[in-house]
């Protein structure tokens, strides 16, 4: 089990999909006792380059601003 004080998961969803695609592995991630973030963003009308910069900006000030502890690590998985 997850300290739930330390592991937070931020989940992005693939290009033409939304939050919802990544609900199976957000439940199972919960119950595993991570922090989830499953946010939606604006797959269908912005450039990937765009997309890619917003999400992981996003992503790394949600990190900090959380106050996460120092050995927090960026991972970058596609679920296909």
């Amino acid at each position: 089990m997850a300290d739930s004080v330390d592991e937070h998961v931020i989940l992005l969803h693939g290009l033409l999909r939304g939050p919802r695609s990544m609900r199976p592995l957000e439940r199972t991630l919960r119950a595993a006792e991570f922090s989830v973030d499953n946010r939606a963003y604006p797959s269908r009308k912005d450039p990937i380059g765009r997309l890619a910069s917003a999400a992981l900006g996003a992503a790394c000030a949600l990190i900090l601003a959380g106050g996460v502890h120092d050995g927090y690590r960026i991972e970058i998985k596609d679920t296909g």
